[in-house]
């Protein structure tokens, strides 16, 4: 077990309470362990049988968070969280969304009609609204109500101004008048 930066005695017991809980699920594996902000641990799963802990569209994955959250927050504090990834599932489904929510965008942007993408896991939302929370033209939004914790994501066109407000200056620079064209 390494980790990457010096860990606070209560991300030291998250770290040691996966441990634990996979050593007592006879699953040999490694954990590394981060900080992520002042009361969160990022832990990163490394075992031969990675694929066994991630499960179908990571869904044993998600069970062992909401596991271990909830033993985290009797056992550490009540404001302390972990998030877990196995064998870089997570990071790479992370990828895979926000190119697939920039690709969507495209197409929303050429067709104007909005797309609304099937139930997802929060990590995955976040990876969508990321993605997109620059683009000028577009927009997300997560709809409720949750259905089994999962919620869908909206990509649309961004509303138009309301009439008689001034749009954002543009970095184009000066614009040019039809008498000095």
């Amino acid at each position: 077990m390494t980790t990457t930066a010096p860990l606070s005695p209560e991300a030291v017991r998250v770290r040691d309470l996966l441990v634990g809980l996979l050593a007592a699920m006879d699953f040999p594996a490694e954990v590394d362990a981060r900080p992520q902000g002042p009361t969160g641990v990022h832990l990163t799963v490394r075992a031969e049988e990675v694929a066994a802990l991630v499960g179908r569209e990571g869904q044993i994955l998600d069970a062992l968070q909401y596991v271990m959250n909830r033993l985290v927050r009797r056992t550490v504090g009540p404001d302390w969280f972990c998030s877990i990834d196995a064998g870089g599932y997570r990071e790479r489904r992370q990828m895979i969304m926000a190119r697939e929510a920039r690709d969507i965008a495209e197409r929303v942007r050429a067709t104007g009609r909005p797309f609304t993408f099937p139930p997802l896991p929060a990590f995955e939302r976040r990876a969508v609204h990321r993605a997109l929370v620059d683009d000028p033209e577009i927009e997300t939004v997560s709809l409720e109500p949750a259905v089994n914790g999962l919620k869908r994501v909206v990509v649309r066109r961004r509303a138009a101004p309301p009439a008689g407000t001034t749009p954002p200056p543009s970095d184009a620079g000066p614009a040019q008048t039809a008498a000095g064209a």
